[in-house]
């Protein structure tokens, strides 16, 4: 059985987006170390980008990218859909679905299929 899901993102484990980062060879800093947005809980460095991204309390994410002059939108939704990608993967070796494989689109997209069993 197959199944599309499209889904809007927050950053809510730290942890599995402090390693997608280092995976794509981002920074990744705890606390609001970008002073341009208050109540940060970590702050994303990405390529190019002239100021940090900073993840909200509440998984948001907060930048200012001066519409693609400071950074390329690109690259932190590419990011954001990495760390989608292995948050779901993360859950499904958490529920014991053993069988994950990931696979790239031409367009971009990433898709996931898991399989119950061994």
């Amino acid at each position: 059985m197959s199944h599309i899901v499209k889904a809007e993102c927050k950053v809510l484990d730290l942890s599995t987006m402090e390693a997608t980062c280092k995976r794509l060879g981002y920074g990744f800093e705890v606390g609001n170390t970008d002073q341009r947005f208050s109540g940060g809980v970590a702050t994303l460095r990405l390529p190019d980008w002239h100021h940090g991204v900073a993840i909200k309390e509440d998984g948001t994410v907060e930048y200012d990218n001066y519409n693609g002059n400071w950074g390329n939108q690109s690259t932190l939704d590419n990011l954001l859909k990495e760390y989608a990608a292995d948050v779901v993967e993360q859950e499904a070796f958490d529920q014991g679905l053993y069988n994950v494989m990931r696979n790239t689109t031409p367009e971009g997209d990433i898709e996931l299929e898991i399989t119950i069993g061994e």
